[in-house]
């Protein structure tokens, strides 16, 4: 890895230099920052970037900062900074030019001194001239910085301006990518008749709901969308590559979400081709962020559909094995059925009308190599799969019925999730614990909670068991519950309700991703949204509409429990009769229930002839026993929030909040929306 440019190193670095040297450096930081050497260098770079209340001191003050002193200058110059700028400057307008923002906003800004309107991002290739000035720059300072002699200027020991370097610069450790606890059901049919084929379909789907959607547990879908005209394990082959993109694009001035702001596919690509990884031994500058932007977008079938809607040579299919019969096993797919009966009804509908009322649920996700989502759960109470078009995408998953991921802190509020900025630190610092002690209770696939769920008597098919011995949990102390593994082109990653989890790009990568609720998981999501709107009636009314997420209007998320509800009764009545939904609802006997009165209850359902029918669709996911609330350890409820200033629009709170379970509680299963 090379060394800083600005010639910092980490505060752990001034007890390995003479005593000298570590007095020089304390004594330059003193003369180079003033008044402003009193705060800690963390606070400094806070003031500098205007913290979450401001749009910080601003391009021009950071330049005349940058001029005071060399140890000012590396506070000035961090990319952070200049990031951010470029970002308020230009919105997804931008184009990243050179090998650093600061140098991207340097022509952008010398652009609108020439009075030029239109930046040509035409080319996806970066001037070569402007990116080998900026590379001899940065290996002249690294130089400079390695050499150091005692005629040097005092060394900067700084983590706060360090760890962003190091996230950017550090090699993944392959300790982090060498576990595959993730089950993998091979979806690759040999059948030779178009008859076996659909066996073959049939079974697979049987053991997908049955071993995993059911259970509440992940699987990877090995091969899943590898029919899929986009996929393509040489990315320079896919339809879907950024270069094939432009060429298919009807609309070339057509903009996706990355990172939130509106970006053209020329813009984006430009910004790829300057994250691309290169050689640093060899001379390359390396990666430009340590958190690389990600395009992440949910009206890519609307802005494209020559490329990605149904009807296009190019475009996907959810994957059968997951959807089945999507309009039937896709219970959210109602809403829109319920918008599009309530249009023909009624011509002058409101605008307010004419959105839909399904949540936002498909996203087309492309990213560099080292970019990708952090910890969190999925909104609403939904699963979700995930199928990779190219490239490799590392996933690591924490189950719900552990803690959350070490170095993950959600707000008691429920408002905020406190975690490292970046998966490679996240990885760097808390990887390990998830692990501590995994060597004394590992779990083999025979003492899988799995086992605990099968009815009384029934035996495991062999596909469960092997399944199972492979992907056995491993827990510590923490009572972490931790599954990892690669998908490649051609795989899907089923992640089920309530399970945090986040992923990490190992090379730029291009996938498909969509929220579902099923038969199956509808208990989970109704009770989710039951809570939600539970919580509109405490003395913050507006507090259901920001717990559920995917729709612009703060009504319709707050009324989407009712909505939903009001839709399976018209469509699906059946669902609504399965025992564990009923008891979700407080319809099946009285309201409270004690632990024990719930588990004779459930025996009973067991040991009758052919189970229970009418859950055969909605499979009970069982707790083990009572739980506390994660939020209180005593396991009272929690008391009402405080009222607190209300999170932007299309955000939610956590769901945790209403996690909180008494000896009657229906399930230990909830979700954290987002």
């Amino acid at each position: 890895m090379r060394p800083h440019p600005l010639g910092v190193l980490p505060e752990g670095n001034r007890y390995l230099v003479s005593p000298e040297a570590a007095a020089a450096s304390a004594r330059a930081r003193l003369e180079g920052l003033g008044a402003f050497a009193a705060l800690p260098d963390a606070t400094l770079m806070r003031l500098l970037s205007g913290g979450d209340e401001d749009d910080g001191v601003g391009a021009e003050a950071l330049a005349s900062l940058s001029l005071v002193s060399r140890v000012f200058r590396a506070f000035a110059c961090h990319e952070d900074l200049w990031k951010a700028e470029v970002l308020r400057r230009d919105g997804g307008a931008f184009v990243f030019r050179g090998a650093s923002w600061r140098e991207t906003y340097r022509h952008g800004a010398e652009a609108s001194r020439r009075g030029d309107e239109r930046r040509d991002v035409s080319s996806r290739r970066v001037e070569p001239e402007i990116l080998a000035r900026d590379a001899s720059s940065v290996r002249k300072n690294a130089a400079a910085t390695e050499n150091a002699t005692e005629n040097t200027p005092p060394r900067i020991f700084s983590d706060a301006l360090y760890s962003r370097h190091l996230a950017a610069h550090r090699p993944l450790d392959p300790a982090w990518l060498e576990k595959e606890t993730i089950p993998v059901l091979e979806c690759a049919s040999s059948a030779a008749s178009e008859e076996d084929s659909r066996e073959d379909s049939r079974r697979l789907r049987d053991a997908f709901v049955s071993e995993y959607e059911a259970r509440g547990e992940p699987v990877i879908l090995r091969g899943a969308c590898a029919k899929w005209a986009a996929t393509n394990a040489d990315m320079t082959k896919s339809p879907w590559s950024l270069d094939a993109l432009r060429a298919r694009i009807a609309n070339k001035n057509a903009t996706f979400s990355v990172g939130g702001y509106p970006v053209t596919l020329d813009a984006w690509a430009a910004y790829c081709d300057a994250c691309a990884p290169s050689d640093e031994k060899k001379g390359g500058v390396g990666p430009v962020d340590d958190a690389p932007l990600y395009l992440f977008d949910k009206s890519f079938v609307e802005t494209a559909p020559e490329i990605f809607g149904s009807g296009s040579p190019v475009g996907f299919e959810p994957p059968a094995i997951v959807c089945g019969d999507d309009e039937k096993d896709d219970l959210f797919a109602l809403l829109s059925l319920k918008t599009k009966n309530a249009l023909h009804a009624n011509d002058d509908a409101s605008s307010d009308a004419q959105s839909s009322s399904r949540p936002d649920h498909r996203w087309f996700i492309h990213g560099p190599a080292r970019s990708g989502s952090s910890f969190h759960v999925d909104p609403n109470g939904t699963s979700a799969w995930n199928a990779v078009v190219f490239g490799a995408k590392r996933w690591i998953l924490f189950a719900p019925d552990g803690a959350p991921p070490p170095g993950v802190h959600p707000s008691l509020d429920g408002a905020t999730v406190a975690q490292p900025v970046t998966l490679v630190e996240w990885y760097a610092g808390f990887y390990e614990h998830a692990y501590e002690y995994a060597d004394l209770e590992e779990t083999s696939g025979d003492e899988s909670d799995d086992d605990e769920r099968l009815e009384d008597g029934a035996e495991p098919s062999d596909g469960a068991e092997r399944s199972r011995e492979k992907g056995s949990r491993v827990k510590n102390r923490e009572k972490y519950s931790v599954r990892e593994g690669t998908c490649r082109a051609g795989d899907v990653l089923f992640v089920p309700s309530g399970w945090w989890h986040a992923a990490l790009n190992l090379t730029e990568t291009a996938a498909v991703t969509q929220n579902f609720c099923s038969p199956r998981t509808a208990p989970r999501t109704l009770r989710f949204l039951k809570r939600a709107a539970a919580a509109g009636k405490t003395p913050n009314p507006g507090l259901a509409a920001d717990l559920v997420s995917g729709l612009e209007s703060r009504d319709k998320r707050g009324s989407l429990y009712a909505d939903f509800l009001e839709a399976l009764r018209k469509h699906r009545p059946e669902v609504l009769r399965a025992k564990e939904v009923r008891r979700v609802l407080g319809e099946d006997g009285p309201k409270t229930k004690t632990g024990e009165e719930a588990e004779a209850d459930e025996a009973e359902a067991d040991e009758a002839p052919g189970g229970n029918p009418e859950a055969s669709d909605c499979l009970s996911i069982r707790a083990k026993r009572p739980r506390a609330s994660p939020l209180t350890r005593s396991g009272r409820e929690s008391p009402p929030p405080k009222k607190k200033e209300k999170p932007p629009a299309g955000t939610n709170a956590l769901a945790g909040l209403f996690a909180a379970e008494t000896a009657g509680a229906e399930s230990a299963s909830f979700a954290f929306g987002f």
